[in-house]
């Protein structure tokens, strides 16, 4: 029998399982937190470790300049190519 709610951990809710993203490692098959609490979660982490993730990111980009430059390549043509496309008539 397929279970169609679950108690989400962080604000004790019970809500549908198609409100928690999927995690092969639980018995259900789906995270603990809903997936509201883990964007708000992820939100707040990030905002608390701003200054720390900058400087780390800036790091990364100056060790994988190729990898950064080919990134940039692809963007530009992908922009470049989806401007050139005509848009369907509605």
């Amino acid at each position: 029998m397929t279970q169609i709610t679950k108690l989400c951990r962080c604000c004790r809710k019970e809500k549908y399982m198609i409100e928690f993203r999927d995690q092969k490692q639980t018995k259900d098959g789906k995270k603990g937190f809903c997936i509201g609490c883990e964007n708000e979660w992820h939100r707040r982490h990030y905002l608390k470790n701003r200054e720390k993730r900058i400087e780390q990111q800036t790091i990364w980009n100056k060790n994988h300049k190729d990898k950064v430059d080919q990134y940039k390549r692809i963007y530009e043509y992908r922009k470049i190519r989806a401007a050139r496309k005509p848009k369907n008539p509605s």
